[in-house]
């Protein structure tokens, strides 16, 4: 009784790696019922997202926060539908000594319901692009106007996910890149 009162937590489980099958989920549902846990509010990380999932959640009753993946179109929705009203001095909200801006949305997720909260911090932003253009630097830093044995090889092992931030032209050995301006707004 002592930890309902105090908000904490009954039981927790981690899993390895990312879990969205419905099966994981109805052993952990099954495993809380068996301990005789009516009322619970399961907060899962994205890789329990799913539509199945989620309809699995109603279906028993479970309260849950599961954030969206940044890959789910809902999401981008989201994030695109509130982008210009985001920053609504009203919607500021201070946790830990940061700045947080809050929007509620109310979303439908297949037939299920759902209440989506949108959650901008402008630190972090900040922190994310110059994390971001630092690494574009580092790949620039590490290739351009050098000569390698196989340069298409080296680009694309170096340049790894960020390949697509840039034109690559090979001349000779030597690897020549140029910033893809129009990817790098969009990303």
């Amino acid at each position: 009784m002592l930890s309902l009162q105090r908000h904490l937590p009954l039981y927790f489980k981690l899993f390895p790696g990312s879990i969205n099958d419905v099966v994981t989920l109805k052993n952990l549902v099954a495993e809380v019922k068996a301990f005789g846990i009516t009322k619970s509010l399961f907060i899962l990380d994205r890789g329990f997202y799913s539509e199945s999932n989620i309809k699995e959640l109603r279906n028993e009753g479970i309260d849950f926060i599961l954030p969206l993946p940044f890959s789910v179109n809902l999401g981008k929705g989201l994030i695109s539908e509130t982008n210009r009203d985001i920053e609504n001095p009203a919607n500021a909200r201070r946790f830990g000594g940061d700045i947080f801006y809050v929007l509620e949305s109310e979303v439908q997720i297949s037939e299920v319901k759902a209440y989506g909260y949108i959650l901008y911090n402008k630190k972090r932003e900040g922190l994310e692009t110059n994390s971001f253009y630092n690494r574009l630097i580092d790949i620039e830093c590490a290739l351009e106007g050098k000569e390698f044995r196989n340069p298409i090889d080296q680009f694309k092992k170096t340049a790894g996910n960020f390949e697509r931030y840039f034109e690559c032209s090979i001349d000779g050995k030597t690897i020549l890149l140029r910033r893809r301006v129009n990817a790098i707004s969009r990303r």
